[in-house]
């Protein structure tokens, strides 16, 4: 059973427009936007919920209202929406330029998108750390049968896996080290390896987007470069991928495990502090960075042209 408080009230997008005391009377926020992008209808929940001047509303440019990284997502939700209507989980700014996750549901009326919205931040938060716990305790019972089946000397991918288990606990109650839903990419490491750092930076409250093959990484940092704070590249990557990478993303901080040369070096294997150390500073350096940016790369289309 789905509970009432988990979905959007099941008004008809069509009476918000038409009933405009209905519109405006709705608790969570409610806006109307043009083709170009522009509000031209909104109800008060939206001025509250992200802080906004009341007098600067007209017009305003609905990108200011998610996050930079949200961009392509918010385009293709609203393409979709121009043909079937859409809902989902979006990340939306709050007042104080604060990052939230809200209930998203999307239909175009005549040239103009209506959007409803709540903030279910806490309850997606719980979800995804639930879901982060299951698999760590999972892959970690069997990376823990595995390892200790392998003879002596063991690989050095094992010796990593072990440091991990060992340093785990301590790592999950660093609370400043936790990654609050930031996104880091991982890859340059052996299979088992790759896996449980994944798994254990996801458990650390990060998302992780892993890259099997290293030299693929600055394809897949291209796919989601408005999205991905730093990556951790191990022994595997050759030095060109960083290279690479910062041709993407020119200012991407980087944790480079087990590397002979360049910034934000650990060793390997490493310990499990360090390296849940390390990715809180990478990210910290990357959202510093961003923080400087006056705009964003280019304004988002929503025309369907």
């Amino acid at each position: 059973m789905i509970d009432a408080d988990d979905t959007l009230p099941d008004v008809s997008v069509s009476q918000l427009l038409v009933t405009s005391e209905t519109f405006q009377q709705l608790p969570h926020p409610a806006l109307a936007f043009d083709r170009a992008g522009r509000l031209a209808l909104w109800n008060p929940a939206v001025i509250a919920f992200h802080g906004l001047n009341p007098d600067t509303v007209d017009g305003l440019d609905v990108c200011q209202l998610f996050p930079p990284e949200a961009a392509d997502t918010l385009a293709a939700a609203v393409a979709h929406a121009r043909e079937h209507g859409w809902q989902g989980v979006l990340p939306v700014l709050a007042a104080g330029n604060e990052v939230r996750q809200a209930e998203v549901r999307m239909a175009v009326i005549g040239e103009q998108v209506v959007v409803r919205y709540r903030d279910v931040t806490d309850r997606e938060q719980v979800r995804w750390k639930r879901r982060a716990a299951r698999r760590w305790v999972i892959l970690r019972g069997l990376a823990a049968v595995v390892v200790d089946e392998l003879r002596s000397p063991r690989p050095a991918w094992a010796v990593q896996v072990r440091r991990l288990l060992a340093g785990a606990g301590a790592a999950f109650d660093s609370v400043i080290d936790q990654g609050a839903g930031r996104t880091v990419l991982v890859s340059g490491f052996h299979p088992p390896e790759q896996k449980m750092i994944a798994a254990f930076l996801d458990r650390c409250q990060y998302r992780t987007l892993v890259v099997e093959h290293p030299d693929e990484t600055p394809e897949r940092l291209d796919d989601h470069r408005g999205t991905v704070r730093a990556v951790v590249l191990g022994p595997l990557a050759r030095p060109f991928v960083l290279t690479d990478l910062h041709a993407v993303h020119p200012h991407l901080p980087a944790v480079l495990i087990g590397w002979e040369r360049g910034a934000g070096r650990l060793p390997y294997p490493v310990a499990a502090a360090r390296l849940v150390r390390g990715v809180a500073e990478a990210v910290g350096a990357g959202e510093m960075e961003l923080a400087g940016c006056d705009e964003c790369d280019e304004p988002a289309d929503f025309s369907d042209s």
